[in-house]
């Protein structure tokens, strides 16, 4: 399904559609629904940011791995605005699960501000190809030179990669099943390698 939305070509692929229904279906617990809707709703606040700062981006996809946002050759903002953009997405995780516990007082409530929290703080962890990274960059771009900043940044990654590390492997120590933790550390390890951050 293909639409605009403020200037911006929006695809949802048919996979993403048959995962929200498949969730639907299957998941009693409703935990991978909360999670679903809180990535997107964590997307969505990126794409409305860019939009607030007159920068829509050219195009947005949607499929089964998450949301690809494509921005112009010629969208430029401020170093302070894409910091912005970048927490944006946390921040509305945070809004959510705010309003979700002074609104709501209903079985589901509780996992869907669990999931909402867990979402924002992991996001803002410094961290190259997370938000925090994102906006502490853009943020130590500001004061010193794009390869100072990217060096300091590689240097809270590699901290905080290590400690995720050493929790991941603690947690599967006390849960003997719960790897979650370490291949999302394995994942941004990963990126961090493949994109020359490391």
């Amino acid at each position: 399904m293909r639409f605009n939305f403020f200037g911006t070509q929006v695809h949802i692929g048919f996979m993403f559609s048959a995962v929200i229904m498949l969730l639907m279906i299957f998941d009693k617990s409703n935990t991978a629904v909360f999670a679903l809707m809180a990535a997107v709703l964590h997307e969505f606040a990126h794409l409305a940011c860019l939009i607030f700062f007159e920068q829509p981006p050219k195009n947005v996809e949607i499929n089964a791995l998450g949301m690809k946002i494509s921005r112009g050759q010629n969208t430029k903002l401020s170093l302070g605005k894409e910091a912005i953009v970048a927490l944006a997405g946390p921040l509305m995780n945070f809004s959510v699960a705010f309003f979700t516990a002074l609104l709501t007082n209903m079985s589901w409530t509780n996992k869907a501000i669990a999931i909402n929290l867990s979402l924002a703080i992991f996001n803002l962890l410094p961290i190259f190809e997370l938000d925090g990274g994102r906006a502490i960059y853009y943020l130590l771009c500001i004061k010193m030179q794009e390869k100072t900043a990217s060096r300091v940044l590689t240097v809270f990654s590699v901290i905080t990669l290590f400690f995720l590390y050493l929790l991941g492997f603690l947690v599967l120590f006390k849960t003997k099943y719960n790897f979650t933790l370490i291949m999302a550390t394995i994942y941004l390890t990963v990126l961090m390698i493949t994109k020359n951050h490391w």
